[in-house]
Parts: structure tokens; sequence; C-alpha cells
């Protein structure tokens, strides 16, 4: 519980902190994911059209 309704302690704002970095990290990997997803879904698209005019 917090000292004060309203504020928090140190060890609250720090296991929010951490949270946080946590939350960035993941966000950070999926961006990075789906960025891979993307290019192979463009690479696959260019090789069809490809395909198809030759």
């Amino acid at each position: 519980m917090s000292a004060e309704p309203g504020r928090k302690t140190a060890q609250e704002r720090r296991a929010h902190a951490a949270a946080v970095r946590e939350w960035a990290r993941r966000d950070e990997r999926l961006r990075r994911v789906s960025m891979l997803i993307g290019l192979i879904a463009l690479a696959a698209a260019v090789g069809l059209a490809l395909a198809v005019l030759l």
C-alpha cells in the first residue's frame, strides 16, 4: 500500500518503471517481427509479379 492515498512509494515507482521498460522491449520485438513479415510478403509479391510477367 502507498504511504498516502495518491502517492506512490519509491518501490512502487521502480516497479512501474521496470514494467514500462519490459513493455517497451516487447513492443520493439513485435515491431521488428512485423517488419520482417512485411518484407517477406513484399518479396513474395514481387516474385509473383515477376513470374506472371515473364
